[in-house]
């Protein structure tokens, strides 16, 4: 199956859309700090996804891994942003669901390859 058609991917492609919306609308230091990092690791997942689904079963362990770390480093970016008050709760609501629903298929999937 093409990656672009997975759940999990076309999830991950709609937090990427959400995570440059939010950004867009952050304050110039934190644009290009925080937002960017932000970004980034978000096209971090979407490549991952792709590795995860091309590889071979015996290949796929540490692309999970990487997934996990990177979902994992978003999520402290994004808190880091309501923190210092530059998303809103209501934006941070909608990418926490989508983050978690992320989360589940990402598990799902590792745990079907084992």
């Amino acid at each position: 199956m093409i990656a672009s058609e997975l759940k999990v991917y076309r999830d991950t492609f709609n937090l990427t859309k959400l995570i440059l919306e939010v950004v867009k609308h952050f304050p110039k230091l934190a644009k290009y700090t925080i937002g960017q990092r932000a970004i980034d690791t978000c096209l971090n997942l979407l490549d991952l996804i792709q590795m995860i689904n091309m590889s071979e079963s015996r290949e796929r362990e540490q692309y999970f891994l990487k997934f996990i770390m990177y979902a994992e480093k978003l999520k402290i970016l994004v808190r880091l942003a309501v923190e210092e008050q530059i998303i809103s709760l209501t934006k941070q609501s909608q990418i926490a669901l989508l983050q978690a629903s992320i989360g589940k298929q990402i598990s799902g999937w590792k745990r079907c390859q084992n």
